[in-house]
């Protein structure tokens, strides 16, 4: 779904591939209060607009009724109900909204602390069960949701009415989650709490591990004791008697998912080659993966369609190279 990434967003915050368990034509760019339980009726009717249903299908002039935030009609000869609130259409233009499969908070500013004296390194969470603070997957973004405005904002406008939001810093981040751009309480618009496990080829920027290699020896190691964790406690479980109880471990509990494959991991990859790498390490771990590139991935099509993991995108595309610039030997 191409649209135009607002300026405002950093350079991650607009990703054009759908989620697939998402149905499209259920996320429409309309202004409405649809929030759960904002008003009664919760039966809504947009009537007489030009709806867009899909690229080249057109309802010049058409209903839409929704019941309970989830559309029920399309159509041009649709009946309206007779509990239904009905917004009149004539000047709308309605379409499905476009998702961003790949969001990250903003940024937030470190705390200014006294002139001249040093800031203390970032606190490792408490509860947290490994020794690097780059390894929290136990992190629920979605408990750490809204968006802040101006980034809600920007992606409002740009015609996108879900997102996929996930955490911005470490190795193995923690768990993305789907979120509805409507208004109301960030719990309200929450339409998949975890869907991902994020993992980052990135170098701590203070602390290990300070290298690529390191950060790829973090993850590598993040899957072996997640995969070590749970035959542990299966084999416990199956045969109890005699054996001590493994010990409770939240970061590698919260790993186990993406080591049983219900769950994907999430790489994030800065460029071509870090895709390849993850692609890699995935099929080492016999993990399935999703991973979020930077936009210079034709450089090595070939390769990277070849290990056939799903890709995401940028929206904008880095300029091609100014060939007249180049000198002529």
């Amino acid at each position: 779904m191409p649209s135009l990434r607002p300026p405002s967003l950093p350079r991650r915050g607009a990703r054009a591939r759908a989620l697939h368990a998402l149905p499209a034509l259920a996320l429409l760019s309309v202004l409405l209060p649809l929030a759960a339980g904002a008003a009664t009726p919760n039966v809504h009717a947009i009537v007489g607009a030009r709806i867009v249903t899909a690229p080249g299908k057109t309802i010049e002039r058409g209903t839409i009724v929704m019941r309970d935030g989830v559309i029920v009609a399309v159509g041009a000869n649709v009946t309206v109900p007779a509990d239904a609130r009905v917004w009149p259409g004539d000047s709308l233009t309605v379409y499905p909204g476009l998702i961003d499969a790949f969001v990250m908070p903003g940024e937030q500013p470190p705390a200014a602390g006294p002139p001249g004296r040093p800031q203390p390194a970032r606190e490792t969470p408490r509860g947290a069960a490994h020794e690097l603070s780059a390894v929290r997957p136990e992190t629920r973004v979605v408990e750490s949701l809204p968006l802040a405005k101006d980034q809600l904002d920007g992606l409002r406008a740009a015609g996108f009415t879900v997102a996929q939001v996930a955490p911005r810093r470490g190795i193995v981040r923690g768990k993305s989650a789907v979120i509805g751009l409507g208004d109301g309480a960030p719990n309200q618009n929450v339409l998949t709490a975890d869907l991902a496990q994020v993992v980052a080829l990135e170098p701590e920027r203070q602390g290990y591990p300070g290298s690529l290699m390191g950060a790829i020896a973090v993850i590598r190691q993040a899957f072996l004791d997640a995969r070590w964790y749970r035959d542990a406690r299966q084999a416990y479980a199956k045969a109890p008697q005699g054996k001590p109880r493994p010990e409770t471990n939240e970061s590698w509990e919260a790993l186990e998912p993406v080591a049983a494959g219900t769950q994907p991991a999430l790489f994030v990859a800065d460029e071509m080659l870090e895709v390849l790498r993850a692609a890699r390490i995935a099929k080492e771990a016999q993990v399935r993966a999703l991973i979020v590139g930077s936009g210079d991935e034709y450089k090595r099509v070939k390769e990277i369609a070849a290990d056939g993991v799903p890709l995401i995108v940028p929206v904008a595309f880095p300029d091609p190279p100014d060939v007249s610039d180049q000198c002529v030997g």
